[in-house]
């Protein structure tokens, strides 16, 4: 009598084990599904200008002219130095004087400086990009992105 006791109780206990599962992969599904249809934003942006400028040549001080155009005042900048000097590195507005220079910092050698301008913070316009070494040539890279959304 006592085994059959033991058995119903057994019995009872596993039902009661699989109907708690049962509920609890359910609710888990239900909160997998409503994931699912999450909608995810992405705003769309385009880079709209892309320069290089190459410290490869020899010379003290290198320069690029560029045009930023409306609507694109994100800009990215990226320096490279792989000379065992430090050089400088200007960005200036050529149409806007009140702007002064927008950019102007010292990368030590062998270091990569990033800088970013958000905001809509630069006018479009022609701008000047130049490096500048000072007891000797600069030797790396430099790139500049402008895009229409901050970076």
């Amino acid at each position: 009598m006592a085994s059959k006791i033991m058995k119903m109780i057994g019995t009872t206990a596993f039902s009661l084990s699989l109907i708690v599962g049962t509920a609890s992969a359910v609710s888990a599904n239900g909160d997998l599904k409503s994931k699912e249809t999450e909608v995810i934003e992405i705003t769309p942006f385009a880079i709209t200008g892309e320069w290089e400028l190459k410290l490869e040549g020899g010379q003290t001080t290198y320069t690029k002219t560029l045009s930023i155009a409306q609507g694109s005042g994100n800009l990215k900048l990226q320096a490279k130095n792989t000379g065992s000097q430090s050089f400088r590195v200007t960005l200036q507005s050529d149409d806007y004087p009140q702007y002064g220079v927008i950019l102007d910092k010292t990368v030590k050698a062998g270091e990569t400086f990033d800088w970013t301008k958000n905001g809509g913070g630069v006018p479009s316009g022609a701008y000047t990009l130049q490096v500048h070494g000072s007891a000797a040539n600069p030797n790396g890279i430099v790139y500049l992105k402008s895009a229409d959304i901050p970076w």
